[in-house]
């Protein structure tokens, strides 16, 4: 009898025979299933890093989106604070009932006396009115009359003088037409 062929040789890879294998499988069983266990693990351990990989990266998507619509709703926050401080920064203009006595103070204010002053009309223009007013006064010199003009339009409040005609030679009698302004804000 010959001896059993030991599975330290070579074997001849042309004359394989399926018995051979699985004596060398029975014999190294305990290798194999750890082989087999170890592959396994790997393969597996690959797919869950995939799948891992795969989350993080539909995460970072995710946040990437999240950060620009918080980044469009700052940058809009911050243009409808913008706007407000814009609208504020405007004069609130004067309303029709407020009108005639801050002209009437402009003209004590200056010796200037005023027989008529009354609002002609009124245009709604949608984000603020236009009030038209008419006045006829007396100067008492043309200087009174010019200081009187420059605190209408520098006045706080949105006035405009349209029309200024005067004649005399020491008092001055005049005839006027001022705009007033009032927003709706």
């Amino acid at each position: 009898m010959s001896e059993p062929q030991k599975l330290n040789t070579q074997i001849d890879l042309n004359n394989i025979d399926l018995n051979q294998i699985v004596q060398i499988l029975t014999e190294y069983r305990n290798t194999a299933l750890k082989l087999a266990v170890i592959i396994g693990a790997l393969v597996v351990a690959g797919m869950m890093f995939n799948d891992c990989h795969t989350k993080e990266q539909v995460l970072r998507a995710r946040i990437s989106q999240v950060q620009q619509k918080l980044d469009v709703i700052a940058s809009q926050q911050q243009a409808v604070k913008n706007l407000d401080d814009f609208k504020a920064s405007f004069s609130k203009g004067i309303n029709e009932d407020k009108i005639i006595p801050q002209i009437t103070g402009y003209a004590t204010a200056h010796g200037v006396s005023i027989s008529s002053l009354s609002p002609t009309e009124s245009q709604d223009m949608g984000l603020y009115d236009v009030i038209k007013v008419q006045l006829l006064g007396a100067a008492p010199d043309y200087k009174a009359m010019v200081l009187f003009l420059r605190d209408i339009e520098k006045s706080p409040y949105l006035f405009k003088v349209d029309l200024w005609e005067a004649n005399g030679r020491g008092e001055v009698d005049f005839t006027m037409e001022i705009s007033a302004v009032h927003v709706h804000i």
